[in-house]
């Protein structure tokens, strides 16, 4: 990995990019998004193993209920059965809707947190430009 972050180095210095001269910028940078793969990672591989869990449970119901109807022999009984059959499957719909919710919430904040991440090195690395901009001995570009 350092011999590519070399390479990189070089190269943002031959595009004359701010932070070229600074190996450890790249370095921060790539620890950055490698960090918000993982945690944008995690929080589908969480969604998708809630959705399988519902799904699996939902299926298992709906199958009882559906023996329940073919078990029927009169008709209170086999509006029970069609009830609860409706039931399962609303409740799943509200379920899925909770849950995408809840995913759209932590993208939401997993993406807020590496915008302001950014936001936060960008106002150090202007702040540093500045300090170095007006140190006594330099004259200041009017």
């Amino acid at each position: 990995m350092t011999t590519e972050t070399e390479r990189l180095n070089a190269i943002t210095a031959w595009w004359g990019l701010p932070f070229a001269g600074n190996s450890g910028a790249i370095d921060h940078n790539l620890r950055l998004w490698q960090g918000f793969a993982v945690k944008l990672q995690k929080i589908c591989a969480d969604a998708y193993d809630a959705e399988v869990n519902a799904v699996s449970d939902r299926t298992g119901r709906l199958g009882q209920s559906f023996q329940a109807l073919m078990q029927c022999r009169n008709p209170n009984d086999l509006l029970s059965a069609q009830a609860q059959m409706v039931a399962v499957i609303h409740e799943g719909a509200s379920l899925r809707a909770k849950r995408w919710s809840e995913l759209s919430e932590r993208l939401h904040d997993c993406c807020a947190s590496i915008a302001q991440d950014a936001a936060n090195d960008l106002n150090a690395q202007v702040s540093e430009k500045e300090q170095q901009a007006t140190k006594p001995g330099r004259r200041q570009a009017n």
